[in-house]
């Protein structure tokens, strides 16, 4: 009877590991997110990662935020 590694490394890292399918909602959500960021797997599976992880008033800023990383990545600048 060997370790399955890979099933522990998806379950019970320290970390959290969040998968999410190609429209952007989460599919997989281990023990880690759950302690990061409160949510349950079940309440995380199938919403989006802004509407679990970003504070509400930041999402306002979004937009914005995007655009000015957009540029900086255009120019070269990376994230500064």
């Amino acid at each position: 009877m060997g370790v399955n590694f890979s099933s522990m490394l998806l379950h019970q890292g320290p970390d959290a590991l969040v998968v999410k399918n190609a429209a952007g909602r989460v599919e997989h959500w281990n023990d880690a997110a759950v302690t990061i960021f409160g949510y349950t797997a079940a309440e995380a599976m199938g919403r989006t990662l802004p509407e679990l992880i970003v504070p509400k008033d930041g999402l306002e800023d979004a937009p914005a935020q995007g655009r000015l990383a957009g540029a900086r990545e255009h120019l070269g600048e990376g994230d500064r």
